[in-house]
């Protein structure tokens, strides 16, 4: 029967090392003679990832801080994941700083070295062990000579080098006070690099520009979309609007001498329904505008007052009476007021409560909401 090696344990310091494997065809039992057959090209990958972690660990304790050290890892063949002990995020620039630490040493090509001491000896020399970890009377040190001394009974490269390319490709938190970085190395890292020049390469194209000039033409085009975004914007006010003086007229209502205005417009922000609402409390002389839009499954509302009915007509307490009706909330001032929902098929019926409410508010019987 044929096995793979999935993990390597040791139960006790001084036991001996057991593999657990995966069986991929035939049989295996119990007092089976078999031969171990190491595969080179993942052994490769995995002494480059561990290598790496140690280089890693110094580098962190270099640029972050002293207090950083490890709180778990993986060392897989296309990857490695490193977790430390931190009280906030890595930011952009101590990453870059950690990468470009990182491949001084690589670029060194200096010798890994290997050695047995007793525990006692290690620790006392320097070495990083991992905290909560038990030891035998004797131990392993790795050491990059002038950088990293730690503990470690893995597999490694020869010299730095080996390593081979460096990157860091994530930073996050994954517990209170522990921060993990994963990273690439080697053929992986050289996949992942030519990966992303051939995205911004082809951004490059799209864009119609050079790496150069990338920068400037994405801020041309953030100010141009946010400009066409505006103009949008205006033009949907102006339908909204209407041509003429007696456009609204379908949609308002005259009560008491005031008018009330409840009109459903195109999806607009709030900043361009607010507008809207303005403008068009400013063509009633006195009355109430409310206004309903809905986008993208969610319900916006306002209420404008004109100043000659804020003694009888409160736009803050119109707006929480109605915005429940849209599964929202709101409110605002006596003369503005808004209010959001999750309900936007409801406004039908938000307009029918509204008509209700200041109906009843312009004739004085709820007189002095507010």
């Amino acid at each position: 029967g044929t096995a793979a090696v999935q993990d390597m344990v040791r139960l006790k310091p001084d036991w001996p090392r057991m593999h657990a494997v995966a069986l991929r065809e035939g049989v295996l039992q119990v007092g089976d003679e078999v031969t171990a057959e190491v595969d080179a090209g993942r052994r490769d990958d995995i002494r480059r990832n561990h290598t790496a972690t140690h280089l890693l660990h110094a580098a962190l304790r270099g640029v972050v801080g002293k207090h950083v050290r490890q709180a778990g890892s993986l060392v897989a063949p296309d990857r490695l994941r490193f977790d430390v002990t931190h009280h906030e995020p890595v930011t952009d620039e101590q990453l870059a700083e950690i990468e470009r630490l990182v491949s001084s040493h690589v670029f060194g090509n200096q010798t890994v070295a290997t050695e047995e001491q007793s525990t006692e000896e290690a620790i006392a020399a320097g070495a990083m062990a991992l905290f909560g970890e038990k030891y035998g009377e004797r131990v392993r040190v790795v050491t990059v000579p002038g950088f990293s001394v730690e503990l470690c009974g893995g597999t490694h490269c020869r010299a730095t080098g080996d390593i081979g390319p460096f990157v860091i490709t994530h930073e996050g938190g994954v517990a209170a006070g522990v921060r993990r970085i994963e990273a690439v190395t080697g053929a992986a890292a050289v996949q992942l690099l030519q990966a992303r020049g051939a995205a911004l390469s082809g951004l490059l194209h799209q864009l119609g520009t050079t790496r150069e000039q990338a920068v400037a033409s994405v801020r041309r085009l953030q100010a141009d979309a946010k400009r066409l975004a505006r103009d949008l914007e205006r033009l949907k006010v102006q339908a909204a609007m209407g041509s003429g003086a007696g456009s609204a007229a379908d949609d308002t209502v005259e009560i008491g001498g005031a008018k009330l205005m409840t009109r459903e417009v195109q999806a607009l922000e709030p900043q361009a329904l607010r507008t809207l609402a303005d403008s068009l409390r400013d063509r009633l002389g006195s009355g109430v505008v409310v206004l309903a839009s809905r986008n993208e499954g969610k319900a916006a509302l306002v209420v404008s007052v004109t100043r000659d009915l804020l003694d009888r007509v409160h736009a803050g307490q119109v707006v929480k009476t109605l915005a429940p009706i849209i599964g929202g909330r709101g409110g605002g001032r006596p003369d503005f007021a808004q209010a959001g929902g999750r309900q936007p098929d409801k406004i039908e019926q938000l307009f029918a409560e509204c008509r209700s409410l200041v109906t009843r508010l312009l004739a004085g019987s709820l007189a002095g909401t507010g």
